[in-house]
Formats: structure tokens, C-alpha cells, sequence
């Protein structure tokens, strides 16, 4: 594989996989491209996270330009949260030489990188990354 870096990630029409060569510059890959590489439940996982990200945004009811609260949506929103984060190491553990990140916004707002940590295997270990 010629990727350094990964990250679980998702904007409208991608997959949720992003691949990078030097590990800043990220471009959206394909769930395909890593079939032989990556376990069937964590892909199964990666769909799912892309299904419920991508429902939770828009459906006949809901364009991806409205933005309103309906029920559950913060508890939906969470639990996609916790998704990523779970893939993330999931992948790491799955591909322990790749530099693995997910993307999140910080509490000013600010979209940011989170390392997963190969220190600590079994849980999740916070490093922000530029």
C-alpha cells in the first residue's frame, strides 16, 4: 500500500476512507481499494457509518441545505460520532503501520485531525494534529 496516513471521514458523496501519501494532504479513496486489505465487519462498519452520516443530513424530507431539529438527532449524531472513532481504531489495529486520524470540530468550531495512538491499542488516545 502506498499510503502513510488514513482517515475516517465523511463530506457528501465521498466514501468515508481518505488517503494521503505524505500524511497532510488527504484525498477521498475508495471502499474498494482496500477490500483485500481491511476486514469484512470493518467495512461493513465504514458502510454503515456512510449510511447514517449520509441519512442524518437529508431524505425526502430533509434537503442538505435545511438544517432543523428533529427527534433523535442529537442522539444520532453521537452515536455516528462514537462510530468514527471506533473505525478509526478498528483501522489502526487492522493496518498498525498507517498514521490513522478522524476528523472532528473542536469546541471553538475549528475542523481538526485526532491521531489514533498505536500506544495504546485497546483505547483511544487524543493528538491533535494540524
Amino acid at each position: 500500500m502506498k499510503y502513510t496516513a488514513l482517515k475516517i471521514d465523511m463530506d457528501y458523496c465521498s466514501d468515508p476512507i481518505w488517503v494521503s501519501e505524505d500524511g497532510i494532504c488527504f484525498a477521498n479513496g475508495s471502499l474498494c481499494e482496500f477490500e483485500d486489505l481491511l476486514s469484512k465487519p470493518l467495512l461493513h462498519g465504514l458502510e454503515l457509518y456512510r449510511s447514517m452520516w449520509g441519512k442524518s443530513l437529508w431524505s425526502k424530507y430533509l434537503a442538505f441545505d435545511e438544517d432543523f431539529a428533529w427527534p433523535g438527532k442529537d442522539l444520532v449524531s453521537d452515536c455516528i460520532d462514537e462510530l468514527q472513532i471506533a473505525l478509526a481504531a478498528k483501522l489502526k489495529e487492522e493496518l498498525p503501520h498507517v498514521k490513522v486520524l478522524y476528523g472532528t470540530v473542536d469546541k471553538c468550531g475549528k475542523f481538526v485531525n485526532i491521531e489514533i495512538s498505536s500506544e495504546c491499542p485497546k483505547g483511544i488516545s487524543h493528538t491533535l494534529v494540524g
